[in-house]
């Protein structure tokens, strides 16, 4: 028996035949058509230390899978032996409602978190762009964020402490579940946005946020990015402190049905704020002021049941998760605060030029901007046109290009399957080789065999 034929008897032997899946039954868990072997469901962190442990013994690779909303992010896997699902690593561990604190087990959903933690007037402010089915091991292996980034932060600024599996199968515990905490280097950090690359995340202790302040809100209708890039300027230079300010265009959403009177608009700027009634009220006239002095068009007040509704359908409802089902690719971006305006519409002009209709939805406040280039499906009679491909990669190397002129960067996101083997995902002259050579010796060091989600990150390691 060979060491792989081993590992795969001592899997089922570790979780029983109901807990483990294969064959036909795994086609639900490929990789652009790569079948893993075995899927495995762990249910607790001993389980899954002694089935990493067998693979890395046999030098089996691994693919982590929480709810399967991030797997679109980073390369595909060179190969894939398991998939380990940590769907049944599910529930909050501890609850610390003084201290606004929860610890949450990696495969519990969003959601179902704040369904829980609702019952105690609290929430974790994270909406990324797969809305409440997101786990919080995935959302923490992708440092997934969306609008709620400008005033609550992202996984990274979140995360208090984690308890991690090593790629031997040893599990640790990093950080603290405490808010304040001193105690050595912050190793958090380096598996946060790591894509299961250096370990799994089995548990994660997070800030949580009162539910008793209102959320209110505006939109903004202009006609010209200038103006937008003038009015987010004045916002944060007047003192306000916005929980939410997007910048979109064309839309920016799979229905216009919450832009309400701005959906004619060329650019409506959403601003939100979180706070107690006559705090919201007060930075609601201020923003007001400042948009209609810059020229917006209409601007209309969101009462706060519209104004949660508008801002979570920029996570459940926008395009830039949903581009695997169509043809096209999804990139983010990173500039100056001051040159978001500016890369918008040079993302624009891009995608005009190749054929692709461009939509961008842009983090005002922090610099980050999603561009969904989409392809009628009219316009390339075969997925796998080679048109596509072509004009696909002159308009990425556009946006790389664009985004290194005015220091910042450009990565793509998400791609349809026709593009996931013909796009370079990150722009990697823009890291110096000492910084390659410092993640490469990171991945030495804790996965040395490579058998955890093998190629997917930057520099395929």
């Amino acid at each position: 028996m060979t060491d792989p034929q081993r590992a795969h008897k001592a899997a089922r032997e570790i979780l029983g035949a109901e807990r483990v899946r294969e064959g036909e039954s795994a086609v639900a868990y490929a990789f652009n058509g790569l079948i893993p072997h075995l899927i495995l469901y762990p249910e607790n962190c001993e389980e899954l230390s002694a089935l990493i442990a067998q693979a890395h013994d046999a030098q089996l690779s691994v693919i982590p899978w929480g709810g399967g909303t991030k797997q679109h992010l980073g390369y595909l896997p060179k190969n894939c032996d398991w998939v380990v699902d940590l769907s049944r690593f599910s529930g909050i561990s501890e609850h610390q409602e003084a201290d606004f604190v929860v610890t949450v087990r990696a495969g519990t959903p969003l959601g179902q978190v704040n369904e829980i933690l609702k019952e105690r007037h609290q929430r974790l402010p994270l909406d990324p762009l797969e809305g409440d089915s997101a786990t919080i091991g995935g959302i923490s292996a992708a440092n997934s964020s969306g609008p709620l980034r400008m005033g609550f932060g992202t996984p990274r600024d979140l995360i208090l402490g984690m308890e991690v599996v090593m790629a031997d199968g040893t599990p640790v515990r990093f950080g603290a579940k405490v808010v304040k905490s001193v105690a050595g280097y912050d190793l958090n950090k380096l598996y946060i946005g790591s894509l299961g690359t250096l370990g799994f995340i089995t548990e994660v202790t997070l800030k949580t946020f009162s539910l008793r302040l209102l959320e209110g809100a505006l939109l903004a209708g202009f006609q010209e990015a200038g103006a937008v890039q003038s009015a987010v300027t004045r916002i944060l230079a007047e003192g306000t402190l916005p929980t939410t300010l997007e910048w979109l265009t064309d839309g920016g959403l799979s229905t216009r049905e919450h832009l309400g009177e701005t959906k004619e608009s060329e650019h409506v700027l959403l601003v939100s704020f979180t706070d107690n009634e006559q705090g919201v009220a007060g930075q609601l006239d201020k923003a007001e002021s400042l948009c209609g002095a810059g020229g917006a068009n209409p601007i209309v007040r969101l009462e706060p049941g519209r104004a949660r509704a508008m801002r979570e359908s920029l996570s459940q409802a926008g395009p830039f998760h949903a581009s695997a089902d169509g043809l096209g690719f999804v990139c983010r971006m990173g500039v100056p605060l001051t040159r978001v305006g500016e890369t918008i519409e040079r993302a624009r002009t891009l995608g005009l030029a190749e054929g692709f209709r461009v939509v961008c939805q842009a983090h005002a406040g922090n610099g980050i901007i999603r561009a969904h280039f989409g392809w009628k499906e009219e316009n390339v009679r075969e997925r796998d046109d080679p048109r596509l491909k072509e004009k696909a990669g002159r308009a990425v190397a556009g946006l790389q290009q664009a985004a290194g002129r005015v220091g910042g960067y450009a990565v793509i996101e998400t791609r349809s399957l026709a593009l996931r083997n013909s796009l370079d995902l990150w722009d990697e002259k823009t890291v110096s080789a000492a910084g390659f050579q410092l993640m490469q010796r990171a991945k030495k060091a804790l996965d040395p065999k490579g058998i955890l989600n093998p190629g997917r990150f930057f520099g395929k390691i």
